[in-house]
């Protein structure tokens, strides 16, 4: 009896991947510019569900980039995710990749490092669960478990620096974004703390 071969799937072309990039990016972050345009508003709200439930996708981009994925390239890969991921989810690139490859070596058993699927959301739980993710509660618990020394990973801070460098350029587009005419200085830095901040 043979083994049967998998061929490997064609690579879509680097082009195309960097479009899909840009075009879930600005979807993702759409309402956050619209909430710094409108000001305070209770449109807030539906434009901060908005902003949760699409930025989930570029988690999972992110993931993809640590497998080197998104793009045919190595440096690619790379870049998108330490210098944009990364700093837009205020976290590190590459301690996340280890993390994420001890998953993989351990998955199920002794060193896997991803709970997800030992969450019990039977019942009611579901709720809670629900609730702890829109008050962000999850993200926080995650990010704390994620930020544990780990043997392997890397020891570098410069992750911070990058994040402080996008964010800082994110809060800058969105006070040019806040910036309308007849609107105080007050109003304006408002609308973009509260896009930033909330949304």
């Amino acid at each position: 009896m043979t083994t049967p071969t998998v061929e490997k799937a064609p690579r879509r072309a680097d082009a195309t991947s960097l479009a899909v990039v840009v075009a879930h990016v600005v979807f993702v972050f759409a309402p956050v510019f619209l909430a710094s345009r409108i000001g305070v508003s209770p449109w807030l709200i539906p434009l901060w569900l908005w902003f949760g439930l699409a930025f989930h996708g570029l988690l999972n981009l992110w993931h993809e980039a640590s497998h080197r994925l998104v793009f045919r390239g190595r440096e690619a890969n790379e870049v998108l995710g330490r210098w944009v991921l990364a700093p837009l989810a205020l976290g590190d690139f590459e301690t996340y990749r280890a993390r994420h490859f001890d998953h993989h070596r351990f998955i199920g058993v002794e060193g896997d490092t991803k709970d997800a699927y030992r969450l019990d959301l039977a019942g009611t739980r579901m709720l809670g669960f629900a609730f702890r993710c829109l008050t962000l509660q999850e993200a926080v618990r995650k990010l704390r478990s994620t930020s544990a020394p780990q043997e392997k990973a890397p020891s570098s801070s410069r992750w911070l620096l990058r994040a402080a460098l996008v964010q800082g350029l994110l809060v800058l587009a969105l006070l040019a974004t806040a910036s309308i005419p007849g609107r105080s200085v007050l109003g304006t830095l408002l609308a973009a703390g509260f896009a930033w901040g909330f949304v």
